[in-house]
């Protein structure tokens, strides 16, 4: 069994994903599998498809408040 990485999420990040849920349940079941595939195969699996000109900033997040996965 490979070993599982550790994720977390910023509050932002955290509170954005509760609003998402309620607003769109649909994209949320969808980021929360990005998510899990993350914590599965960790970074490389490399990063998710779409349009690679958004400004997405690489900075590292400061502060967590949430851990997605499995086992503790």
């Amino acid at each position: 069994m490979e070993e599982q990485w550790d994720v977390y999420l910023t509050d932002e990040v955290d509170q954005w994903l509760h609003d998402l849920e309620k607003a769109d349940p649909l994209s949320y079941v969808l980021v929360n599998q990005a998510i899990w595939i993350l914590a599965c195969h960790g970074p490389a699996e490399g990063a998710p498809s779409g349009r690679s000109d958004q400004g997405i900033d690489a900075a590292q997040p400061q502060g967590a408040s949430s851990r997605i996965g499995g086992a503790e």
